[in-house]
């Protein structure tokens, strides 16, 4: 269910993986995600880069921030961080029409530190065509 009335939400957060997390952790957090993104019509993009993850999600907003509560109390992560949290504006379509997920190398990430607000997502979108991303 890719298409909905309700006005599109974006939220795009950064956290940490925690300390005590295993190596399978990420592979855990990806199969979980993309069966449930899809079933919840949320598109958007997952990037981890060995450390850290970034994550741009779209959809109905109270669907995404339902899904965020969950992200957010998630032990496998720290430092959760919202670099935005707001309405798509003027767009009636997705940016992104897919729910993917990769790796980055761990430079790829520093852009996105210090921003917020749509600069945040502006500048994650013009990177992930440098993420190695499968959906």
């Amino acid at each position: 269910m890719l298409t909905s009335a309700a006005p599109l939400h974006h939220y795009l957060y950064v956290s940490r993986l925690a300390p005590e997390a295993d190596s399978d952790a990420v592979t855990r957090i990806l199969d979980v995600s993309r069966r449930r993104n899809r079933e919840l019509g949320i598109t958007g993009v997952l990037v981890f880069d060995g450390e850290y993850f970034a994550q741009l999600l779209e959809g109905v907003a109270d669907t995404v921030r339902a899904l965020v509560a969950r992200i957010a109390a998630d032990v496998r992560h720290t430092g959760f961080t919202t670099l935005h949290d707001a309405p798509i504006p003027g767009l009636p379509q997705r940016l992104c029409t897919f729910w993917g997920a990769g790796f980055a190398q761990p430079e790829q990430l520093r852009p996105l530190q210090g921003l917020s607000g749509e600069v945040a997502v502006a500048t994650f979108l013009s990177l992930i065509t440098h993420f190695d991303l499968s959906s």
